[in-house]
């Protein structure tokens, strides 16, 4: 399994963005069960308005499962560079959330991404 990267080795860097993911998407799926508990609460004072945010915290466990399987396929260094890319960029989304640990991991990952020898091991 060569892919011209000097002695076909797994990059560290592609190691490092699948550590990254899978820290926050385990820490997604935990924000957006606390995020869900707390939209049913607001929904319930505000007599059914706050309900209007539901599907947040859905969004938000969707990308955190995301993240979550490209982290440990990425563990697995059998990485996905679509499934990488599409959920580091997802992640930036969430600085809308005021979110920097995602915005911040998203980011990290998307630069490493493009460096030269981590394209060079997907090619």
């Amino acid at each position: 399994m060569n892919y011209n990267v000097p002695g076909g080795m797994y990059p560290g860097k592609l190691q490092a963005i699948a550590i990254i993911q899978t820290v926050i998407g385990s820490l997604q799926i935990l924000w957006s069960i606390i995020f869900g508990i707390w939209v049913l609460l607001v929904g319930i004072a505000t007599l059914g308005v706050g309900l209007l945010l539901i599907p947040v915290p859905f969004v938000i466990l969707v990308i955190g499962i995301l993240s979550l399987v490209s982290g440990i396929k990425g563990l697995n260094r059998n990485p996905a560079y679509g499934l990488t890319m599409g959920v580091a960029i997802a992640q930036m989304t969430f600085i809308l959330m005021c979110d920097v640990f995602s915005f911040g991991s998203g980011l990290a990952a998307l630069i490493l991404l493009l460096q030269d020898d981590v394209k060079g091991y997907f090619r």
